[in-house]
């Protein structure tokens, strides 16, 4: 039997299931020094189908143990998307006496004509081990064909807890209360709003620090599956207020809601964020699934299929356009970093190219840091494998506009994977001539960029052979000055 790195493409450092599909990640709880990753999954194959909860724990989020499938599919549901909560208090009375029950808000989505899409509940008394479907299931149910991804979370200003639920036809998201996680009332509804698009899945609501001020807001994201933009699916952030009752979004000049994308890439979909995340710790930290429905089943990955990202802890900067959304990835992943020979400083004459990292042995797992001294400065970075194939990422600073582009590498035939990400990055108020910064993150069949400290975001797969890589910084028409760490990541 083969080991799972001799699989193509298999992540060295991000979580994957050792066998079938998987999407969307579902219930991020923490609870009794664990961190849960349940998730969508087909315990039957690796294409989407007969929807169950897959699971996985962590104690550190970086090393991954999967588990049995934790709530599988029944007669009448395919058991789609949803949260877990701790009910501390036992509000639910599903609680055991002991321990205070985990609970999940999932949707139970019936299949064959008529079907609908309702809220159910499930409660764990074992660490999440093994789950009991609540009798009185359905707990919310709008007799509609659409309707579902809710995430809950205790709102201690009103004393209830808070769902919030797509109308995923009618882009709208709806937001319910109750004391008992049982019985819910509708709160109030928002949209349609956004970008252009439609079919609204995974939202979540939470509170984020403003960074530098004594200050919180309120982020509400929900995912596109059908954006305006050919073949890609679009997670869409909005910062505003919420009250306990209605979620209340900035707007611009013209009163429309100014909304970010959460991630400027192709590959980040359905994320969600941790619950009950211990106060001594205080991060807002959520994972999101790394693919793309347009080509996900076209992805040449077996036994298994799909991905996540790594961790993210979520902040807010406040600048000269609003609050805008920061990701970094969380910090635990340094234990993995072993240095690698590399230059440190770097000065490239205009036009010339220089090896950042030569050719390593398999797997491709690396971080790489660039300080690029003066943003006035283009360049470009080539991830080059086996056979020229190829993943440019350029910085355009006459526009400011960071990309990615996989147009040389595999699947290059499939118009939506070979399409080019582009994220423009924050002017007003930005010095021209200070450092550009970024953070990569390669992987087997991946690369994270964070940029600006985590401004901006493109997460893309790349399916470059494991084989005779290197990193290549091309200058542009100016020379280009540069501080650079480079670690293999590598697990414990």
């Amino acid at each position: 039997m083969s080991s799972p790195m001799s699989e193509p493409f298999r992540p060295c450092f991000h979580y994957t299931p050792a066998r079938n599909w998987m999407n969307d990640p579902n219930g991020l709880v923490w609870f009794a020094g664990e961190w849960h990753l349940f998730y969508q999954y087909n315990p039957l194959g690796d294409q989407w189908g007969h929807m169950s909860w897959g699971h996985a724990v962590s104690v550190d989020l970086v090393s991954w143990e999967e588990l049995p499938v934790a709530i599988p599919e029944d007669a009448r549901h395919w058991i789609f998307s949803g949260s877990v909560v701790v009910d501390w208090a036992n509000s639910s009375g599903l609680g055991d006496g002991v321990a205070p029950p985990l609970i999940a808000l999932y949707t139970g989505a019936e299949r064959g004509a008529g079907a609908v899409q309702s809220q159910c509940l499930a409660y764990s008394h074992d660490r999440g081990r093994s789950w009991t479907k609540y009798a009185g299931n359905p707990v919310l149910d709008r007799g509609l064909a659409d309707f579902r991804d809710p995430k809950v979370f205790w709102h201690a200003a009103t004393a209830r807890w808070i769902m919030v639920v797509v109308l995923s036809m009618a882009d709208r998201v709806a937001f319910y209360g109750s004391v008992n996680l049982r019985d819910w009332s509708l709160l109030s509804e928002f949209g349609p709003a956004g970008p252009a698009g439609t079919v609204w899945e995974c939202p979540d609501l939470f509170e984020l620090p403003v960074a530098g001020r004594d200050a919180t807001r309120w982020l509400l994201k929900f995912d596109l599956m059908r954006s305006a933009e050919p073949g890609n699916c679009v997670p869409v952030v909005l910062v505003g207020d919420f009250d306990g009752t209605t979620f209340h979004p900035d707007r611009d000049a013209a009163g429309t809601p100014i909304w970010q994308r959460a991630d400027q890439g192709h590959d980040f979909y359905a994320a969600i964020s941790w619950s009950d995340v211990p106060a001594a710790d205080g991060r807002r930290i959520w994972i999101g699934w790394m693919s793309n429905h347009h080509y996900t089943t076209a992805i040449p990955t077996a036994p298994w299929r799909g991905a996540m990202t790594l961790p993210r802890a979520l902040s807010l900067r406040r600048t000269a356009t609003g609050d805008r959304l920061v990701q970094r990835p969380v910090s635990e992943l340094t234990r993995l970093r072993r240095p690698l020979p590399a230059p440190h400083l770097l000065s490239v004459a205009p036009g010339a190219a220089v090896d950042l990292i030569g050719s390593q042995p398999a797997p491709l797992a690396c971080e790489l840091t660039l300080s690029v001294a003066d943003r006035r400065a283009a360049f470009a970075l080539s991830v080059i494998g086996a056979d020229d194939m190829r993943l440019v990422i350029a910085w355009n600073p006459a526009h400011a506009i960071l990309s990615i582009d996989r147009s040389a590498g595999a699947l290059a035939a499939n118009p939506a994977f070979a399409a080019r990400a582009s994220a423009s990055l924050e002017t007003a108020g930005i010095d021209l001539a200070t450092p550009l910064d970024l953070q990569l993150f390669i992987d087997r069949g991946s690369i994270e960029l964070f940029a600006d400290d985590g401004a901006a975001v493109l997460t893309m797969q790349h399916l470059l052979p494991d084989r005779d890589w290197r990193i290549s910084l091309v200058a542009g028409p100016d020379p280009v000055v540069a501080q650079m760490t480079a670690c293999a990541l590598v697990q414990p």
